[in-house]
């Protein structure tokens, strides 16, 4: 589906839910151990800022399944090109050469684009929780092991994790 453009698989593509359905369906004796505590999914993934996760979104090619829903949340926002053009100081024709686009986007865009990021994040560890919930229960989940406190995340990362996640933690 467009190539990898995140740190991570897109949480909005459905094959991110089946390949993490599917780890964790392969590890199902390791998931009944008593002895197991919890989980990892991922590893020192590379958050960036802010607006990073959005910024990939916005850039990646036309078929990307989160960039769809960044487009399909703006025209709900906006309802016409020209009104997002006018937030933006953008200049796009269309929905579709937004779509189209593969450049980075005006700093007017900033706002949208920490709301989206917040938007990939809490889909990536809902989804994660969702599963865990369902081919996991019991197993703790313990988050993606930030790189370290200094470097590993974001704070708007950290603090919608800690919604899904049971541990948080670091690699230092």
């Amino acid at each position: 589906s467009g190539g990898q453009w995140l740190p991570f698989m897109d949480p909005f593509d459905p094959s991110f839910v089946e390949s993490v359905k599917s780890q964790l369906l392969s590890h199902q004796r390791e998931i009944k151990d008593p002895w197991l505590l919890g989980l990892f999914v991922d590893n020192e993934i590379h958050w960036g800022d802010v607006c990073y996760l959005a910024r990939c979104a916005i850039k990646a090619s036309e078929d990307q399944a989160a960039k769809k829903e960044f487009v399909n949340v703006l025209k709900r926002k906006y309802e016409n090109i020209e009104s997002l053009n006018s937030a933006w100081g953008s200049d796009f024709a269309s929905w579709e050469a937004l779509i189209r686009n593969r450049d980075d986007v005006p700093v007017g865009a900033d706002a949208d684009l920490r709301i989206f990021n917040e938007m990939i994040i809490h889909k990536y560890y809902g989804n994660i929780r969702n599963l865990f919930d369902q081919y996991a229960p019991g197993v703790l989940y313990m988050g993606c092991r930030f790189a370290s406190e200094k470097t590993g995340a974001n704070a708007s990362v950290i603090a919608i994790g800690q919604q899904y996640c049971d541990v948080i933690s670091y690699n230092i």
